[in-house]
């Protein structure tokens, strides 16, 4: 494996507050690196730093030290086109109004996508199936260098381990670069080839104050034989629920099983 990233030194901040410290790493082609730490760590300032996507687009962060992908500045590789980024924000990078419009602007074949339901209108897709489009696109768009920030946030768990075997094959098929930022890796870990914990040099712990008791005795939401569709098609069916005062309720199920309806 020939080395194609090396970071050295590498530290960032915006306004004086230090977010990244110090970081040097080198990554080879084909390897699947996971960057770990708790939420507002920097991962994601990490992944737009090495995607070029800051300072370019995002303005006032303070950029020191070195990183070189393949043998470039990480913004003239974000122009050569030759990296691909997802976000967490799923809605702010969409430009068609249907995944099949989406993917001929980008010139991607819809192939990629089989999973995806590509004429429905983009704003009537779950999280979890945008944020599967936005992978795909980004895995069979051309790029050699992936960033692929908070995945666990919107895949379900169900289907995260299937998608990272996936993405796994693929890299070590087109000897591609992936770089994973999440909080959560421990479903992950045992894909990657090198794990960067942002956490390391900067720990610090918090206590939560005891919570009170509440009573629970008191229904305030019932729910009976709940049924909603759309365009003919069933999303929820006979649902009933009853929800006591204090409860905290957890809704689960597969990315477009109609959680967020």
């Amino acid at each position: 494996m020939s080395r194609v990233v090396a970071i050295d030194n590498l530290s960032v901040e915006i306004r004086g507050r230090e977010i990244l410290r110090g970081i040097s790493l080198e990554i080879n082609e084909g390897e699947l690196v996971c960057v770990a730490g708790s939420i507002g760590s920097g991962k994601s300032t990490f992944l737009k730093v090495l995607t070029g996507i800051i300072p370019e687009l995002y303005k006032g962060f303070r950029v020191y030290g070195n990183i070189s992908i393949f043998g470039l500045k990480p913004v003239e590789v974000l122009h050569k086109g030759l990296v691909a980024y997802v976000p967490q924000d799923v809605y702010s990078f969409f430009i068609g109004s249907t995944p099949r419009e989406e993917l001929a602007i980008l010139g991607i074949d819809s192939s990629c996508c089989s999973d995806i339901d590509l004429d429905k209108d983009i704003d009537h897709l779950s999280d979890g199936q945008l944020y599967r489009f936005l992978l795909y696109s980004a895995l069979f768009s051309g790029a050699k260098f992936i960033a692929i920030d908070e995945p666990s946030s919107h895949i379900d768990w169900w289907s995260i381990e299937e998608v990272f075997r996936g993405i796994e094959r693929f890299v070590n098929d087109e000897k591609t670069i992936v770089v994973v930022a999440d909080h959560k890796l421990d479903t992950l870990k045992k894909f990657c080839s090198k794990i960067i914990d942002l956490d390391d040099s900067r720990r610090s712990y918090c206590s939560f104050p005891s919570i009170t008791t509440l009573q629970r005795s008191k229904v305030i939401v019932e729910i009976e034989n709940i049924w909603v569709s759309y365009n003919g098609k069933s999303i929820l069916r006979d649902i009933s629920l009853s929800i006591n005062l204090g409860e905290a309720i957890a809704i689960v199920g597969r990315n477009g099983s109609g959680k967020t309806t």
